[in-house]
């Protein structure tokens, strides 16, 4: 134990730790590694789970996807007054209707809203305020489309370049009113426990359990529904979520659409792969599922990250300064078995438990800590003690003067 707690192997961890900074500052200032720097930010290992182990079957038949397409509003009000005579649950709509156009535009979907209100949710936008870093504002439809409101922000970094959406916000106060996201409004209205229950984790932030893009739901484009002699009785008793798929969903487009940890490629993504409203349908499932994804708090995963990294220090030095023989090819087998040991039980965890734990600090240390430990001993520890010897010198002829 004594070996373990000592001067050598604290200091040794420290410069580590100081490598691990200075790397990550030149590799910042180094233009032509600023996409590769760019990529890893906006990734994360548990990505590939959900990229390469997504679920294959219905992510929830209790959601069912229609497209809005470009259709006016007119048409919009004719998809809800249809959708609303098989009586589902809950109406989502995912679209703002911020000013006032034509009556032969507006009248039917005021209309159509008016009798879909009780069961109906429009979404809400949160305005951030750059001055004073906080959201201050709501941006709703204009007040004739009334109906309650969810907002519908997810949370990206777009400053630097980043579109990946994990997770989402439950609420947020503006001012003095209470804000719920526009899948917990939806939720709270289908299941109201489930939505209650969410909410009491009491979490800023919660990662989305993603289940599958909309060819994993229920899926209606918009002919489909305008379509008159159309079967749409399954929708009958379960959520309704309108909003824009593309022109058609034979017919991709880029708007309104997100990269998410389902892509196909989860490092140098090339193409956004989720429409906003799948993945609001991703949340509700999750909410209602009650099947959330748990992570270790920040503080606990520093502390354990800065524990394996002092335990690798401790390792490599007692094999450094007392089996010197085998240090080389001992240190080779821990720098590559324990990192890849630490991927497997994170990959494992996630994916059976969906229980999230961040090592990759741990794990960039380990990497370094053999170079490191070499120049601290060699060249550090050489300066210290000159250093020292130095002082003492100097310290015992002021004493005899």
């Amino acid at each position: 134990m004594r070996k373990i707690f000592t001067l050598d192997v604290a200091l040794t961890t420290i410069s580590v730790f100081i490598g691990l900074g200075l790397l990550s500052l030149v590799a910042l200032r180094l233009d032509f590694l600023n996409p590769i720097v760019q990529n890893l930010q906006d990734f994360e290992l548990n990505d590939v789970i959900f990229s390469q182990l997504a679920p294959t079957d219905l992510a929830d038949t209790n959601i069912v996807l229609v497209n809005i397409g470009n259709l006016s509003r007119a048409d919009i009000a004719r998809e809800i007054e249809r959708i609303n005579l098989q009586n589902p649950k809950v109406i989502g709509l995912d679209a703002f209707f911020l000013n006032e156009k034509l009556p032969d535009l507006d009248d039917p979907l005021v209309l159509a809203i008016s009798n879909a209100r009780n069961k109906l949710v429009l979404v809400s936008k949160l305005r951030y305020n750059d001055s004073t870093k906080i959201f201050d504002s709501l941006v709703r439809s204009h007040p004739k489309f009334s109906a309650v409101t969810g907002f519908a922000n997810f949370i990206t970094d777009i400053e630097k370049g980043h579109k990946t959406v994990r997770t989402i916000s439950p609420q947020e106060r503006i001012n003095s009113t209470l804000e719920k996201s526009f899948a917990v409004k939806i939720s709270e209205k289908y299941n109201s426990t489930a939505a209650e229950n969410f909410l009491a984790r009491g979490n800023t932030l919660e990662d989305i359990n993603f289940r599958g893009n909309y060819q994993h739901f229920y899926t209606f484009d918009a002919p489909v529904v305008l379509d008159s002699s159309a079967d749409i009785s399954i929708m009958r008793g379960k959520i309704i979520l309108l909003g824009y798929m593309g022109e058609s969903l034979e017919k991709p487009s880029l708007e309104d659409v997100f990269f998410t940890p389902l892509n196909p490629r989860p490092s140098g993504r090339s193409l956004p792969d989720m429409y906003g409203i799948v993945v609001h349908a991703n949340v509700i499932s999750m909410i209602l599922a009650g099947d959330c994804i748990n992570s270790l708090p920040d503080r606990l995963g520093l502390a354990l990250n800065i524990l394996l990294a002092y335990c690798c220090v401790a390792a490599y030095s007692y094999l450094y300064l007392h089996r010197a023989n085998w240090y080389d090819s001992l240190t080779v087998v821990i720098s590559l078995g324990v990192p890849l040991l630490i991927l497997f039980l994170q990959f494992y965890v996630f994916d059976q438990y969906r229980f999230k734990f961040n090592l990759t600090l741990g794990i960039c240390a380990i990497a370094i800590t053999g170079n490191v430990l070499e120049i601290y001993h060699e060249i550090l520890k050489n300066w210290f003690a000159k250093s020292k010897t130095i002082l003492k010198k100097e310290t015992k002829k002021e004493t005899q003067a």
